[in-house]
């Protein structure tokens, strides 16, 4: 494999991020055609999150420019974590970074997962040259909901014929108990759900979802069918009314990738996922198309 990587320091604000851009590999496209990769909350990029790595590698050997930072306060970039509605600075900067090295003409699509996702709907407005945007398994961020989506999924499908008759014959499920237990599952599932993750800030995602998509940018949705995140994201646009507005859009293509977990973490999701987003983005940027979906590498 051709070495194409390049690391450096991007200067923002409050510090310098740690950044890695994948050249693209072969004929220039006209105009030229970046990801910017924007991740979740601090990682290792090794095992499931390695995914990052292999989706740059392989969109840049098919003719795309990848650029993936650390936020500040992550791996080796300066300052303090921030919260996610206070990263629209260090997105900016990035976006600008791959325009210089890909020309200030060059198509942006930004890629999230889970809060980088969430980032997207929050922080879309600061990336110049906005062509589009892949979102996957998107952090809703209310407490509440994913409260319900957990009552729903989980401790309701719990409370099956065999599941009672298996608590029953143990006799830890009688009387009173009966009662109590019920009421502790969804005490307990409420409490889970909360915590210092969720602040203010996170009420402007359905808003800046709708804002993205009334700008006519595609977006490109991948679902893990095993993810629970990607389960609250779906039932938030189906019951929640500030989800709904944003919602449905004829711009955002759903696409359900069956036995995928959280991070795509299985060999077969990945190739999925890399050529689905090769695909969004060769067909976002037509007429200029260098390759066809099959043609993208699986090494």
């Amino acid at each position: 494999m051709q070495k194409t990587a390049e690391a450096f320091m991007i200067d923002t604000p409050s510090g310098q991020l740690a950044a890695i851009y994948h050249a693209p590999a072969g004929a220039a496209r006209k105009p030229a055609v970046g990801c910017l990769v924007l991740v979740g909350g601090p990682q290792y990029r090794v095992g499931a999150h390695r995914q990052y790595v292999n989706l740059a590698r392989r969109l840049s050997q098919n003719g795309i420019g990848v650029l993936r930072f650390d936020y500040n306060g992550m791996g080796d970039s300066d300052g303090n974590l921030q919260p996610i509605e206070d990263r629209g600075d260090s997105i900016e900067a990035a976006s600008q970074a791959l325009l210089e090295r890909l020309g200030q003409e060059a198509k942006i699509f930004p890629w999230g997962l889970c809060e980088g996702a969430s980032a997207i709907f929050m922080h879309h407005r600061r990336i110049a040259n906005l062509a589009g945007a892949i979102i996957a398994n998107p952090w809703v961020g209310d407490a509440e909901i994913e409260a319900q989506v957990r009552w729903r999924r989980y401790y309701f499908g719990r409370f099956n014929a065999k599941y009672l008759l298996r608590r029953l014959r143990g006799g830890r499920f009688l009387g009173r108990n009966v009662f109590e237990n019920t009421l502790g599952f969804f005490r307990g599932a409420q409490l889970e759900e909360t915590g210092d993750d969720y602040t203010p800030g996170l009420a402007q995602m359905p808003s800046g979802m709708r804002e993205l998509l009334v700008r006519n940018t595609p977006v490109l949705y991948l679902a893990s069918a095993e993810d629970r995140e990607s389960q609250t994201f779906e039932y938030a646009l189906k019951s929640n009314e500030k989800w709904q507005a944003a919602y449905p859009s004829k711009l955002m293509i759903r696409t359900e990738l069956a036995g995928a977990d959280h991070t795509f973490s299985n060999s077969d999701a990945k190739n999925a996922v890399a050529a689905l987003t090769f695909r969004f983005i060769d067909t976002q940027t037509k007429p200029i198309s260098l390759l066809s979906p099959a043609s993208v590498s699986a090494s």
